[in-house]
């Protein structure tokens, strides 16, 4: 089974908490099941913690995916439960992103091989002993405008699909979490059974093939398409309103969720 936990929200939305109450809901149901995310993102300024603990170990990946590895029984590379990972720097007056977003670099994990990505027209904001490890550990593919993006578009596809792959031949069950308020984080995604779009408060849940069809009609407007935009054109399966919680949150949300899932699944 494929799920996918949307937000629309660009930040806090509720994804990765409901992505984590899925994840132990299918697992107390005996499934073999895993998070995935895409594509994630850390600002080196607002998540320098989480950057120095992944830079350390040659890599880079966020906080939601260590969760999701941590939830995994820690069975999968993170790398490959999160193939592609931004490092985002704050927008600066000093710098015009014309050509490319403000970026310092991507990761791109495709098999046994890990590609660095690197915005020539950022310049490392600390000190670039601290990526040392990162850089020895990696292919580097310097870009300097939109067009050079461009032409390495297919690296970022092959490493989805290598990774998306790798995980269904190994789980019964995949929970894909998406960015921010975008409504699908991957543009191979092609199966679906369900989607979960989350924002404070409320959960609206969709049938899969009906989402992935809304998609289709919106991508031929806009590339990057937000999840209001998508649900504007289907009707949710259900609603479910969900209070806020103090403590242990995953665990009560989920059982919040349980007759809700066991009626849908």
């Amino acid at each position: 089974m494929n799920i996918l936990c949307s937000g629309l929200k660009e930040f806090k939305s509720g994804k990765t908490t409901l992505t984590l109450s899925l994840i132990k809901y299918l697992k107390e149901e005996g499934e073999s099941v895993c998070g995935f995310k895409p594509k994630a993102g850390n600002n080196i300024w607002y998540h320098w913690n989480a950057v120095m603990t992944s830079l350390k170990k040659g890599t880079i990946y966020g906080i939601d995916v260590q969760k999701y590895y941590d939830a995994c029984d820690r069975t999968i590379p993170i790398t490959t439960l999160n193939p592609i990972h931004r490092l985002w720097v704050p927008e600066s007056r000093d710098i015009v992103w014309e050509e490319l977003p403000s970026f310092l670099l991507d990761r791109i994990t495709l098999k046994e091989k890990q590609f660095i990505i690197i915005n020539t027209h950022c310049k490392f904001p600390v000190n670039k002993d601290y990526f040392n490890e990162i850089l020895r550990n990696s292919e580097q593919i310097k870009i300097s405008d939109r067009e050079d993006l461009n032409q390495i578009t297919n690296l970022y596809e092959e490493s989805d699909e290598w990774a998306f792959s790798v995980l269904s031949n190994k789980f019964d069950s995949i929970v894909f979490e998406s960015y921010a308020d975008i409504g699908l984080p991957w543009t191979g995604l092609s199966e679906l059974d369900f989607v979960f779009v989350v924002e404070p408060f409320k959960i609206y849940i969709y049938e899969g093939k009906r989402y992935l069809n809304a998609s289709k009609i919106v991508s031929s407007i806009s590339i990057e398409q937000k999840t209001e935009e998508l649900i504007e054109l289907i009707k949710p399966i259900t609603s479910i309103r969900i209070p806020p919680f103090a403590d242990n949150i995953i665990g009560k949300i989920t059982n919040y969720l349980r007759p809700h899932l066991k009626e849908l699944f």
